[in-house]
């Protein structure tokens, strides 16, 4: 409380001369806007600092201004506010955006936030002679509040939008507040309340600890505050769900040591998530478990093929054997009709060994058990030796064989056996396609990567629908399985295979009715 001998003092000062220069003083270099007006509201005298905020000086303000009728003080609802200050009371107003240009020409033109502060200034017989008016400016504060305004709304619409949840933890105070996102997660009505207690309650038992554990870290001074967490609730609408937290903690020095005081952080609703990672897991799973049954069940059918194979060759064989003793006398001597009888017996044997061999071949490669000698092989000898294989065959169907002239330098990699053994089963499918008068056509082409062998017949076609299914394992086109004159339909399926092993392959072009042509490529030696 200011004493008597203090006002006495300053009374007495005031009444001096001094006192004059020094409220001068004061009034040129107060670092806040300061206008003097007199009794009417119009202005007196302004100070360097006004005409630093503003950009004008007193002879910018029009002839005739009165702040008491300011139209823009009018708008923005504090002239009542103004009038009382003229009326003898100290007034601060509310904060206002005032743009000086409205009333001056020479004006900056910016808008500024300011708060003003109005002190009457009375006569010795107590009225009001002039009002003086504080200018604080407020611009920074208040575009930082906007800013920060603009900010939180940015934040709300995009929780929003994306079904995020926030909520807020006061550690000191013990509050804890919760959006209505962050209780739809947790299966909470609007108007549930928001404690430790409801939250342990939502929290499915078995993630409790989980999440205790994961609180605790977070809060604790040794870490980073940091806490992301997935776990289950079931809210008080019986719904489980999966939730994604996620905060941070914000630490202070509080008596001497660090201590959490608040902990903030948002949570999504993953259920659905969850849920496609859990099924995809299951898919994969499943997919997996039929994976290996199929490879089960192949290798058990390659391994059954082979073992059938095999003890299906041996009384083949035997029997094969016991036929010839009898056709060289060794029993006795034969007549024609038993020999002709042997014969049919020596070649059915024959056809089932080639059948056998067939089934063999493939349950090998289906179990990657064929061994394949790649090297450098003359392809015009290749072809030259076929036409010994086949050519008693061709000739006894009335079938034309034609080779075609093959480069002798041609060389590609490959097995050469194998190589023999496609070429020989592509001849025999074409002899098989092709009608007595007509012709197979045996020819090579250097393809510059690739070396061609391509076996041409004039039989009777594959239909287009029809001609990758050749290719496929007991495939038979035109014809019966039971076919004395036919395989099990594995020989195309084998080639394939036995071309794709030593880098190759084999393709087809058909036309119905006028005749088909396989290839078969491979590697060029000098690539």
């Amino acid at each position: 409380m200011v004493n008597d001998r203090t006002v006495t003092a300053t009374r007495d000062f005031l009444a001096s001369p001094d006192a004059g220069p020094v409220s001068r003083a004061l009034f040129d270099q107060s670092p806040f806007s300061t206008v003097i007006y007199d009794s009417k509201g119009h202005p007196l005298a302004v100070n360097d600092a006004f005409e630093a905020m503003w950009g004008i000086g007193l002879d910018s303000v029009p002839p005739g201004y009165s702040v008491l009728d300011d139209p823009e003080l009018g708008k923005q609802g504090i002239l009542e506010d103004i009038r009382r200050a003229f009326a003898g009371e100290t007034v601060i107003t509310a904060p206002v955006r005032y743009d000086i240009s409205r009333i001056a020409a020479l004006g900056k033109g910016n808008s500024l936030w300011t708060q003003g502060h109005f002190f009457p200034v009375r006569g010795d017989d107590g009225t009001v002679t002039h009002v003086i008016l504080k200018h604080i400016d407020l611009t920074a504060q208040m575009t930082i509040e906007q800013e920060l305004r603009a900010s939180e709304e940015r934040l709300r619409l995009a929780t929003q939008s994306a079904g995020i949840g926030t909520w807020d933890y006061n550690v000191v105070t013990g509050t804890l507040l919760w959006d209505e996102r962050c209780r739809n997660a947790f299966g909470l009505p609007p108007d549930s309340p928001a404690n430790d207690e409801v939250f342990h309650r939502v929290v499915h038992p078995s993630d409790r600890e989980k999440v205790d554990s994961a609180v605790a870290a977070a809060m604790s001074p040794m870490g980073d505050g940091n806490y992301d967490i997935e776990y289950r609730t079931i809210g008080d609408d019986g719904v489980l769900r999966w939730v994604h937290a996620t905060g941070r903690v914000i630490f202070d020095s509080i008596d001497g040591g660090t201590k959490p005081v608040r902990f903030i952080g948002t949570i999504t609703d993953v259920s659905d998530r969850v849920s496609l990672l859990q099924a995809e897991r299951l898919a994969r799973s499943a997919a997996e478990q039929a994976r290996q049954r199929a490879e089960e069940a192949n290798r058990a059918k390659s391994d059954f093929l082979a073992k059938m194979s095999h003890e299906l060759r041996t009384p083949l064989n035997a029997i094969g054997g016991h036929a010839e003793l009898i056709e060289l006398g060794v029993h006795g001597s034969v007549t024609p009709e038993q020999a002709a009888a042997l014969e049919r017996i020596r070649k059915n044997e024959r056809h089932l060994l080639a059948l056998i061999n067939d089934i063999l071949d493939f349950s090998k490669l289906e179990a990657g058990a064929v061994r394949l000698e790649i090297r450098d092989v003359k392809i015009a000898d290749v072809v030259a030796s076929l036409e010994g294989l086949v050519g008693p065959l061709f000739g006894a169907k009335g079938v034309r064989y034609a080779l075609h002239r093959c480069d002798a330098d041609l060389l590609a990699r490959g097995d050469e056996e194998r190589i023999v053994q496609i070429c020989l089963n592509l001849l025999s499918n074409a002899l098989k396609a092709t009608p007595a008068g007509g012709e197979v056509s045996v020819m090579c082409e250097d393809l510059g990567e690739m070396v061609a062998i391509r076996v041409k017949d004039t039989g009777i076609g594959i239909p287009v629908e029809r001609l990758e299914a050749v290719f496929s394992p007991f495939t038979q086109l035109g014809r019966a399985l039971n076919s004395p004159e036919t395989g099990v339909g594995l020989g195309l399926a084998i080639s394939r295979e036995l071309a794709r092993g030593m880098g190759g392959e084999i393709s087809v072009e058909s036309t119905v009715n006028v005749g088909s042509t396989f290839t078969l490529t491979l590697p060029s030696s000098r690539h």
